[in-house]
């Protein structure tokens, strides 16, 4: 079993100056047939496909899961989700591929990567300042940064899409970052006060 991230796709989303999808380079539905490409390449049927927010900005969209591979799905819902009426309830009624194997999460989630628990959420703000240090994942800052070093040394990584140029993230990927972090390579620390 093998676990990939991913976020910040904005299905639906008209590509205008201000809106993520308007500075990527390519048009909204050349990402999608990208990210689902990957998908199908790499996520097989016992995998885990953590989605860390903001893939659809609204719910005519939610069948956009449907075209994700037969894999566990964690949805974190991030802004965009959680301006969907009922998403969490919506989500298990359209979607009949994924039912038994979905979940649906507000806020902050824990996960399981190399051997370290990493806490996981669609916004940075929402996983850092907590007394307990703990490497952590987020989206929501698109393509500004990529893997970055907290104040408590811990590595703070971005799994948007933006971040790295259409790809999803694999955990492998994810301990190759920590490992940069914590041994001194990325020594960027980041303010998040305002993200």
């Amino acid at each position: 079993m093998s676990k990939f991230f991913s976020a910040d796709l904005h299905v639906g989303e008209i590509p205008a100056p201000g809106n993520p999808s308007y500075y990527r380079g390519f048009s909204p539905e050349e990402l999608q047939r990208h990210f689902l490409a990957q998908c199908h390449a790499q996520i097989g049927i016992n995998d885990e496909l953590y989605l860390l927010g903001d893939l659809i900005t609204d719910a005519k969209y939610l069948q956009f899961y449907d075209q994700l591979p037969d894999c566990r799905l964690f949805i974190i819902c991030g802004n965009k989700e959680q301006h969907i009426e009922n998403f969490a309830d919506e989500a298990f009624k359209r979607l009949p591929n994924h039912r038994n194997r979905l979940e649906v999460f507000t806020g902050f989630q824990f996960v399981e990567i190399g051997g370290r628990t990493w806490r996981i959420a669609h916004r940075p703000k929402d996983v850092i300042g907590f007394s307990v240090p703990m490497p952590a994942l987020c989206a929501h800052a698109h393509g500004f940064w990529r893997t970055r070093q907290l104040s408590n040394g811990e590595p703070l990584i971005n799994v948007g899409i933006d971040a790295w140029c259409g790809n999803i993230v694999s955990e492998k990927f994810i301990q190759l970052q920590y490992e940069g972090v914590t041994s001194g390579k990325f020594n960027h620390i980041l303010n998040l006060e305002n993200l």
